[in-house]
């Protein structure tokens, strides 16, 4: 089951690095890798739309419609899949959490929350719904409810790394940045070879430099 699970930006960045010609190539290899990325994508889409006539009262059609639009950052046609998916099945938990973080992203927050309120409601052990709901929270300011949220993720899966990612983003915008490496460094034991483990060990180390520098 593809759930989705929106990224926090982290609000400290690492400043612009220039790299040496003997990376050109590996940088060559992840852009050939992207475009293979991009290209199975759309072939996936175009599968998918040739049987669009034969599932067209198949919710879960419109719900692996709306995954594919995401991945090719297609958002308003994603949305639209999911609220169909959502009309053929109103408890269809996969679309609501996905269709909320889509609507996170476009900047409809609003309607992200209520939306997710209502998959959690409907699937109280949902780890995805509260973690996205989390990030509607965090989007509008409201800091407070969106820990909340992450730490209720927690609660129901103690191995949600992905709360653990939020938590710790949280902590390092509030420049609470010791807090914030003890839950990346969870990350890292969690899943360590997923990209949130990626992310987790880079900000580590830019957290690490900003506390060197205030010694």
């Amino acid at each position: 089951m593809k759930l989705l699970i929106p990224t926090l930006a982290l609000a400290i960045l690492m400043a612009p690095c220039a790299f040496a010609d003997d990376a050109q190539p590996a940088e060559s290899l992840e852009v050939e890798d992207a475009i293979k990325r991009v290209e199975d994508t759309q072939k996936e889409l175009e599968a998918l739309q040739a049987e669009g006539a034969t599932r067209a009262d198949d919710p879960y059609y419109f719900y692996e419609l709306g995954n594919v639009y995401v991945d090719l950052s297609r958002h308003e046609e994603a949305i639209a899949s999911y609220r169909k998916a959502i009309e053929l099945k109103p408890d269809l938990i996969q679309a609501l959490v996905n269709l909320g973080a889509v609507l996170n992203e476009v900047g409809k927050m609003d309607e992200s929350i209520e939306l997710l309120t209502r998959a959690i409601e409907l699937s109280p052990d949902d780890v995805k719904g509260y973690v996205n709901l989390g990030d509607a929270y965090y989007s509008q300011g409201q800091y407070y409810e969106a820990m909340q949220q992450f730490r209720q993720a927690l609660r129901v899966d103690p191995g949600a790394y992905e709360a653990h990612h939020r938590i710790a983003v949280a902590f390092a915008d509030a420049q609470i940045y010791r807090e914030a490496i003890r839950e990346w460094k969870k990350v890292i034991e969690i899943a360590p070879d997923s990209d949130a483990a990626k992310a987790a060990q880079e900000n580590i180390e830019v957290v690490e430099q900003i506390l060197a520098r205030r010694m």
